[in-house]
């Protein structure tokens, strides 16, 4: 597992923060790489206040800036994303020179930048989820219908993606009942696994 360095936690909050940490390297499957440091640092401003979270690295260290100035929630979110990007910067397909998997796209905008690709995952995950069709998409939002696998009821499955935070929120709620058995729970943690986990292959 790659060494972290955590810096700006409060004490009491070490502890959490370095399972969430160790969760993420596992299902970003660079828990198995060694001789490896991700230094992370949580601080109040990053890129002067113009961005809540950043990375840069090679394919031996990788050092993380998050921003306090946004919500405990949100601040581990931003770190989950970043944390692919310390993904792709260990395993050698970005570099700080915006070269990724051997393009340069130096001169790409922001949200259509490859490694900036987690709402094409969404996506694709959605069209490939069984019972599941979208129904409304713009280029930052998304409706999709699922069916449920017994009765056949419809739940909507709803997200939006926030650029300028590096986040995607994601809601699924049924339409009729008053509970859900925990369907919609499971959903939404299978969706963000799958966003997680599944790599695209293409170059």
């Amino acid at each position: 597992m790659a060494i972290t360095l955590l810096k700006g936690v409060l004490k009491k909050d070490i502890p959490t923060v370095e399972l969430y940490i160790d969760q993420l390297q596992e299902a970003l499957n660079i828990h198995r790489l060694s001789s490896r440091f991700i230094d992370i640092t949580f601080k109040k401003w990053v890129q002067e206040g113009e961005a809540f979270g950043d990375c840069i690295g090679d394919k031996k260290w990788v050092t993380i800036n998050i921003s306090k100035m946004q919500s405990w929630e949100d601040q581990m979110k931003t770190l989950a994303h970043e944390m692919v990007h310390a993904e792709q910067f260990l395993r050698g397909d970005l570099t700080d020179t915006f070269m990724y998997k051997g393009r340069n796209f130096s001169e790409c905008v922001y949200e259509n930048q490859p490694w900036e690709d987690a709402f094409i995952k969404a996506v694709d995950i959605i069209s490939s989820t069984p019972r599941t069709k979208i129904v409304e998409q713009t280029n930052s939002y998304i409706h999709a219908e699922s069916k449920t696998k017994w009765r056949r009821y419809t739940d909507d499955l709803l997200l939006k993606a926030i650029p300028e935070k590096g986040i995607i929120q994601v809601r699924s709620e049924s339409r009729v009942g008053v509970g859900d058995n925990g369907v919609n729970k499971k959903r939404v943690d299978d969706f963000a696994y799958r966003l997680m986990t599944e790599r695209d292959n293409t170059n």
